[in-house]
């Protein structure tokens, strides 16, 4: 549950509908060279045992976490700190997450050759692009908790950046480059924080992404967003609604009566998936005809990896075989039966709607 208790942000609570329930997969990813321990942080957290399963993170800081996976141990402890309301020592971690994060992404890539040619494992994990963005959501969630609602726009304001950077640093539109969910909470933080421009333009960006979503990760289009957004656009005024109109988007905005209170839930459903590897062994004539082949068709970024592949490839030109490993994401299941808020006295109360299908 978000709180909000900034009395100068007074226009966001102006309603008693509670507007959405994200069913979130809320465990980062991790590295397959932590599997023991992350077998273990499933059981406790599936048992709603989050001090152990920081106790657990804690005596592995220099064990499993050390050396190339110290980022993951930040993110664990950040994540599990944030589930047992510590809400500021969580932040600590995360922003530790992010130094770290950033440190190995624009660090040299000298060592990137190796990772091709024979195990993403090879180098410091730096985190998957859907973590960078996670760590600035939980970040913002963490300062709303804490009455910090300025600080959560700074978080959110980072995402929007991040992503911008993204879709920047590489021409494929098939990897991850935005993201629907982190635009809608922004979108809806920006709205509490009375920056109404800022709130319609990542509205707008939900709308879109979402669109996409269906096919991608079998997430639809949440109910709520298009009359959330309507209301927006009628603050705005008639440009506003226009621009929706233009998008395709009809919808009845939903009002906040003057003196009520709009309450969201988050919740948090399930597993994500474990970060693991599938690996093979191939003559090494044979391997290196298959990336010279690949670099025909490969994008700009790809080839500047094939090509620092190349150099590799010369001092090992006497290895007979070479052991090839791919990374991959080994699905937990898990069910719910059902999801269903209630709230005494309320105006208008909404059911769940899946905003972010984590492990897709």
């Amino acid at each position: 549950m978000i709180r909000r208790s900034n009395p100068a942000r007074a226009s966001f609570r102006r309603a008693i509908r509670l507007g959405l329930s994200a069913l979130l997969l809320a465990v980062l990813a991790g590295c397959a060279s932590t599997g023991k321990v992350d077998k273990l942080l499933a059981q406790q957290m599936k048992a709603g045992n989050y001090p152990a399963a920081l106790e657990t993170v804690e005596a592995e800081r220099d064990g499993s976490y050390r050396g190339k996976n110290r980022l993951i141990y930040f993110l664990e402890r950040g994540l599990l700190l944030h589930y047992t309301g510590q809400y500021a020592e969580s932040n600590a971690a995360f922003e530790e997450a992010k130094r770290i994060g950033n440190e190995l992404y624009t660090k040299s890539l000298s060592g990137e050759g190796v990772s091709l040619m024979s195990n993403d494992y090879a180098l410091p994990y730096a985190g998957e692009n859907f973590e960078r963005t996670l760590i600035h959501l939980f970040a913002s969630l963490n300062y709303l908790q804490l009455g910090d609602l300025d600080s959560a726009l700074v978080e959110v304001r980072q995402v929007g950046d991040y992503l911008r950077k993204l879709q920047i640093d590489s021409s494929n539109e098939n990897v991850y480059q935005e993201d629907a969910f982190a635009r809608y909470l922004s979108a809806l933080l920006y709205e509490a924080g009375g920056e109404y421009d800022a709130a319609f333009v990542d509205y707008k960006k939900a709308l879109e992404e979402y669109e996409g979503y269906g096919a991608k990760f079998s997430v639809s289009q949440p109910p709520s967003l298009p009359a959330n957004a309507s209301r927006i656009a009628d603050r705005l005024g008639d440009w506003a609604q226009n621009d929706l109109l233009d998008r395709g988007i009809e919808a009845s905005p939903r009002t906040i009566p003057e003196g009520s209170g709009e309450l969201v839930i988050l919740h948090y459903n399930g597993l994500a998936p474990a970060k693991g590897q599938d690996k093979f062994t191939i003559p090494f004539n044979e391997a290196w005809a298959l990336v010279l082949a690949l670099q025909v068709a490969t994008d700009e970024e790809a080839s500047q990896q094939i090509g620092r592949a190349t150099a590799f490839a010369g001092s090992i030109s006497g290895v007979d075989v070479v052991s090839v490993a791919f990374p991959k994401y080994v699905d937990r299941p898990y069910s719910i039966a059902m999801m269903a808020p209630r709230v005494e006295s309320a105006s208008d109360v909404v059911g769940p709607e899946l905003v972010e299908d984590i492990g897709a």
